[in-house]
This record gives C-alpha cells, structure tokens and sequence, in this order.
C-alpha cells in the first residue's frame, strides 16, 4: 500500500508477519471513511480482506471501474451491467447473460492505452513469469525486481486514475458516484461467490 509519491510505498510480508500488519494502523485506514482507496479490480482484495481478518473496507474507488465508466461510448443503460462483473458473451453462474457489457482491462492494458510509460514490457515480463511460475511471490527473500515490482503496482493505479480525470470532468460522472459504483460492484462479487459456494456443496 503507499500513496501517490515514490518515496510513500509500504510493502508487507504477509508471509512473515502474519496480519500483524492490520493491527499497526492499517486497519484503521482501511476502515476510515473518510480516507479514500484507489485500488484496481478490488472485488476480491476486498472480499478476502474480509473473510481472512474482518476488515470491512470503506471509501473504494476501483479506477478499473472508472475508466470503464469515462469512456465515451459508454451508454447510460448499460451502468448497472457495468457493476455486475458479467462480461459479453460468457455466461456466469448465477448471473444472466448480458450482451453490450465493456470489457473491463487489465492494469497492464490501460497503461499501454493511455501510453503512461515505457515500462511496460517489464510489467508484462514479470507477469508472464508469475503466471509460469506458481511459487513466484514464495521465494525469499523477494528479489530486488519483484519489491520494484510491488512498489510500480501501486503508482500505477495512480497515475491511471491522474490520466483519467479529464475524461472524468468531461463526463457527468462523480468520484460518489464512483464509490458508490465500486460498493455494488464488491456486493455482487460476493453474493455470487457466496451462492457459487451454496451450489458446490
């Protein structure tokens, strides 16, 4: 977690210390309203976040939601579809088939979209080398490429959500709004896994 500055990026090693780290403030945060949380895609950090230490986090703002939301041939009708997680052409159990859904991109394709910056093939690198490799984020200690990494995760949900306020001032949306949209979002995504957990026993 950290904020918008370099210098600001705390890692925790949830593999050593347990949720001890919850327990030195970041609970708090987490649960302040007052405090805002970019986070990208949140559903399932929120939910486990949940489950695992009984943190119920307030104030979210998924930037993947929001740039979905600021784009332009995003249609009115479709918003609750928006929050719903259902992409076109897939059906969802528990969930209706929806067609004119967005897609919703990866973090990796809105910094290639909105050209940020040229780090990106490392990302991508990176990526493809986790997804390879099931005991990627087990090794220890974490490699100095990996603690940058973590850190560039960070600063890049914001400065997704920085290149996207224009297109917020242009469109009629609001960051309540926005907050709002994020809490049905993580509503959803819990129902659905909580009824996908009903189904499977």
């Amino acid at each position: 977690m950290g904020t918008d500055q370099p210098d600001e990026q705390f890692i925790f090693d949830i593999l050593e210390t347990g949720g001890k780290p919850f327990d030195w403030g970041i609970r708090d945060v987490l649960e302040d309203a007052d405090v805002a949380k970019l986070m990208f895609d949140c559903p399932r950090i929120v939910d486990a976040v949940q489950f695992h230490h009984g943190i119920n986090v307030a104030c979210a703002q998924d930037v993947q939601l929001l740039e979905i939301r600021t784009r332009e041939d995003t249609k009115e009708e479709h918003l609750d579809r928006l929050c719903s997680g259902v992409q076109p052409g897939v059906v969802y159990k528990g969930a209706k088939e929806y067609k004119h859904v967005f897609k919703r991109l990866l973090l990796t394709e809105c910094i290639d979209q909105l050209h940020l910056y040229d780090g990106l093939l490392k990302k991508m690198e990176m990526r493809t080398e986790a997804k390879k490799d099931p005991m990627f984020w087990f090794e220890r200690p974490l490699r100095p490429d990996k603690l940058q990494y973590a850190k560039g995760e960070i600063l890049d949900v914001f400065a997704v959500r920085k290149a996207l306020a224009k297109r917020l001032k242009r469109s009629k949306y609001s960051t309540a709004e926005l907050i709002k949209d994020t809490q049905k979002l993580i509503s959803h995504f819990v129902e659905v896994a909580q009824q996908t957990k009903i189904e499977e026993q």
